[in-house]
């Protein structure tokens, strides 16, 4: 059920919170960011968007944005949704490669 790029997706949202919160994200991500091909410059870029937004900046979404954006929530809505039973096989194969990733 859930994609490569949405296992990426979720693996980018916990290093992006580890990093809000102080956490040394460098050290104790680098397997997933690795595993997953996030770069640092792309969690940094998360996390200064995120202050921005925290400060209480506005921020202008260009259109583009604002389309993929709308178009992502609808796919997560869909997600939330969904009564269809998950992949288990390919959910426990995902967790399964972000432990080890970590090393545990």
């Amino acid at each position: 059920m859930f994609s490569g790029s949405r296992v990426r997706e979720q693996v980018l949202e916990v290093i992006i919170r580890q990093a809000l919160a102080g956490a040394p994200w460098r050290e104790i991500c680098a397997g997933p960011m690795m595993v997953n091909n996030i770069t640092a410059e792309e969690v940094e870029h998360h996390v200064r968007y995120r202050q921005r937004l925290l400060a209480g900046e506005e921020i202008e979404i260009p259109p583009a944005q604002r389309e993929l954006l709308s178009n992502y929530i609808g796919e997560w809505r869909s997600v939330a949704a969904s009564t269809a039973p998950l992949d288990m096989k390919k959910t426990i194969e995902a967790v399964a490669r972000f432990y080890k990733a970590l090393g545990l």
